[in-house]
């Protein structure tokens, strides 16, 4: 009997334990998700792939201007300056920022992508029709190609970081499976042993009658 104590109280710190690391685990892996889905949530490759898209919106609208000044075309290049000047404002901010200054290379980028739009913004803001566009077309140039660099490192960094937290959240699902299979065996256990004692209390109950 003593013996089948020791066996209950055994099974019966084995299920708390067990209880406790699920719910632990199961607070984890809602802590994983979270985090998933903010990543794939907030895309900062999608907003570098933008500033590309947005530059050579701003080339485009420069050149149509350049053959054709009127006032319409000169407000079209405006528009589109100030859009790629809100997408350099964004690169310095929250996410995005801390992506950047993660690596040198990075950095180099945005810092010449911001200063290429400070240089610009005294000249855009108050252009008229002689606006010399072809000094203006030689310094976003570069940008091009350092802005699809840019873009596609953040494609790739983001791919590897969403692969990344997928497969710690599937190790973290297996690892909870084990433990609510762990708690089954458990609980099971715990009911044959107390089952067990029963039927020895019931016999030994007879014996006294006896």
């Amino acid at each position: 009997m003593k013996a089948t104590r020791i066996v209950q109280v055994f099974l019966v710190g084995t299920i708390l334990a067990l209880v406790v690391a699920g719910l632990f685990t199961s607070a984890i892996i809602r802590e994983r998700q979270i985090g998933l889905d903010k990543v794939l949530g907030y895309n900062f490759a999608f907003d570098a792939n933008q500033a590309v898209i947005e530059l050579l919106r701003l080339d485009k609208a420069l050149l149509n201007f350049a053959n054709d000044r009127t006032q319409q075309n000169l407000e079209a290049v405006r528009l589109r300056f100030e859009i790629m000047y809100n997408r350099v404002q964004l690169f310095g901010e929250g996410e995005f920022k801390t992506y950047i200054q993660g690596g040198e290379s990075r950095r180099q980028v945005y810092e010449a992508f911001k200063g290429a739009a400070h240089t610009l913004d005294p000249i855009l803001t108050p252009a008229g029709p002689n606006l010399a566009v072809e000094p203006l077309r030689k310094l976003l140039a570069p940008l091009e190609r350092d802005l699809l660099g840019f873009a596609s490192e953040a494609n790739r960094h983001m791919a590897a970081r969403a692969a990344g937290d997928h497969e710690a959240l599937v190790r973290l699902h297996w690892r909870f499976s084990g433990l609510m299979f762990g708690l089954i065996i458990s609980g099971l256990l715990l009911v044959a042993v107390l089952s067990w004692n029963s039927r020895l209390l019931k016999r030994a109950h007879g014996d006294l009658k006896h």
